[in-house]
């Protein structure tokens, strides 16, 4: 075999290979109107300066919770009540009032869940009580009636701290939020810089805040929707809603370039059996030459002791 340093390398050949995707949207996390392309990847690079200035908009707006929280005298479970009546209404007095923006936030995962739980099971029962009217006016003015109702509380966004989370927690958020978008409404998937958990914890008053949700007329709420739609594009919706809709869709082929190893390992792999079959061949060969030299001398050894 040849040595490690005469053996050839093999050079990388890109191969470019098509496959046919879904003509449906696909539901992913959000993409920026205005991004950078990564030299390297040749993928969308989302500004940090976007992500920055959302993640202040967030905590001056969520700065009010935490004041609340801060100020608030918590409960120490008392024993008697009738001799504590008037320290508990002391403690009432002196604390202030919850602030408005605390009933259009959802904090935590399983507050989020929960709505989205909610949003896609209304909007399944809008569509049934629309197939089973038989006329147009009235389908529609139930429909209106409810989204109406509907309007103040649902999700317009959800702000997520990937770094922080583990992938089952975030995975399955982009298609929650396309089954949850309605006619009429749109919703935006919000993905927070690195840390970003951190610090709303600490604006909100708890140890890490890493999902954040925003209903619809929040009070303050106006400059940080309006930075969204500018920057951010909405959550496409669901397949089954694509589908239901007659338009035709074009045909989707995606392109990818792999990396493949080129002819020259069969060449070394050629070259390398030659040179074993011939180290076989010629070792052979010594061998055979040895025996038949040990076969003369041992044959001219008799003859020398045989003779007179």
């Amino acid at each position: 075999m040849l040595p490690q340093k005469d053996q050839p390398r093999s050079k990388p050949v890109l191969k470019t290979t098509h496959s046919l995707a879904s003509p449906f949207p696909e539901p992913s996390w959000y993409v920026l109107l205005q991004f950078i392309l990564n030299p390297k990847t040749s993928r969308p690079q989302i500004q940090l300066d976007d992500q920055q200035t959302i993640q202040d908009l967030l905590c001056m707006l969520l700065a009010e919770l935490g004041q609340h929280r801060r100020s608030t005298v918590v409960s120490k479970g008392k024993r008697r009540k009738r001799e504590n009546r008037k320290q508990e209404n002391d403690e009432e007095a002196t604390n202030p009032s919850q602030p408005e923006i605390k009933s259009h936030v959802l904090i935590g995962f399983n507050a989020v869940q929960r709505h989205l739980e909610a949003m896609i099971l209304e909007k399944a029962h809008v569509k049934a009580d629309e197939s089973q009217t038989s006329s147009k006016e009235t389908s529609t003015d139930a429909g209106d009636d409810i989204e109406g109702s509907a309007t103040d509380n649902n999700l317009v966004a959800l702000f997520v701290d990937r770094s922080s989370q583990p992938l089952i927690m975030t995975r399955h958020l982009p298609n929650m939020m396309a089954a949850a978008v309605s006619k009429g409404s749109s919703l935006w998937l919000v993905t927070l810089p690195s840390g970003a958990g951190t610090r709303l914890g600490e604006t909100v008053g708890i140890p890490r805040l890493g999902f954040c949700g925003l209903l619809a007329k929040a009070p303050g709420s106006i400059p940080l929707l309006h930075y969204i739609k500018e920057h951010i594009q909405p959550v496409q919706p669901s397949m089954a809603d694509v589908s239901l809709s007659a338009h035709f869709l074009p045909l989707k082929v995606k392109t990818y370039t792999v990396e493949m190893e080129s002819n020259l390992s069969g060449k070394m792999k050629r070259q390398q059996q030659k040179l074993a079959l011939d180290g076989d061949a010629g070792s052979n060969t010594r061998q055979s030459k040895r025996f038949r030299r040990s076969k003369r001398s041992a044959k001219s050894a008799s003859l020398t002791i045989r003779s007179p």
